[in-house]
């Protein structure tokens, strides 16, 4: 009897250190995983929950939230990228092995990106404008870029008016609607024609996790792009086997 008590007790303390230790393993690997996918951040905070926590030893999470700050995605600095996900499964040799972290199948998946009106700007400077003739300006739900040219030895103010479009699955990009030269809205001919100099696409393809992106928001100095779990990764308790990996 006493024997039986004896590993009872065993049992539950192992149980119980396991549910307390697990988690802090995991998030710890989930970090490093992460940091070597995208590269380095300033922060990345990672929480994971599964009871019993011993279903972690087979990449099975309840739970997954994570907060990564000030990282570099496609050349393009992102001040916030945050992810909950329930229900997913990783694959954890993978995991174990350091080579990064491969998400399998998951029934929720949502994911935040914020991105700063300067860190914006520097990404439109590098790859559309290198003269920074032109400023990116958000408000709440006004996107606009103002600048000047010179024509004559004179500078003429221009202005053009748009918004951010999901485009396609993974990309997000900068629609011109009006462009405005000294307050005169040119006409749709020659905008038409001018609007490629201004094309800025934001494409979150190389993100930690697979995604779709759903919606895009502009609030004062932010942008805001919001993502969900795509139609082609498997649910966590779907037949589906494929995997998409989350390392590029």
């Amino acid at each position: 009897m006493r024997a039986a008590i004896g590993l009872l007790v065993t049992l539950l303390v192992a149980f119980a250190g396991s549910q307390a230790l697990l988690p802090r393993v995991v998030e710890q690997r989930l970090a490093m995983g992460i940091d070597e996918s995208i590269g380095p951040a300033e922060r990345v905070s990672v929480q994971v929950t599964s009871f019993p926590a011993l279903r972690l030893l087979m990449g099975q999470l309840q739970r997954l939230s994570v907060d990564v700050r000030q990282v570099e995605l496609d050349g393009l600095r992102v001040e916030a990228f945050i992810i909950d996900a329930q229900n997913l499964v990783i694959d954890p040799q993978k995991l174990r092995r350091g080579e990064g972290v491969e998400v399998k199948a998951a029934d929720s998946l949502r994911v935040s990106a914020v991105i700063a009106e300067e860190d914006l700007n520097a990404f439109f400077w590098e790859k559309v404008d290198p003269s920074r003739n032109f400023s990116i300006v958000l408000e709440p739900d006004v996107a606009q870029l103002r600048g000047s040219v010179s024509f004559l030895g004179h500078s003429i103010g221009i202005t053009v008016n748009g918004h951010f479009e999901v485009v396609q699955p993974t990309q997000v990009s900068f629609i011109v609607d009006e462009v405005k030269v000294e307050k005169v809205s040119l006409p749709r001919l020659i905008m038409d024609s001018l609007a490629k100099r201004w094309t800025i696409h934001i494409d979150l393809a190389t993100a930690v996790v697979p995604l779709e992106i759903s919606d895009v928001r502009v609030a004062q100095d932010r942008l805001f792009i919001y993502g969900r779990r795509p139609p082609d990764l498997p649910l966590a308790g779907g037949r589906q086997t494929d995997a998409v990996s989350m390392r590029r």
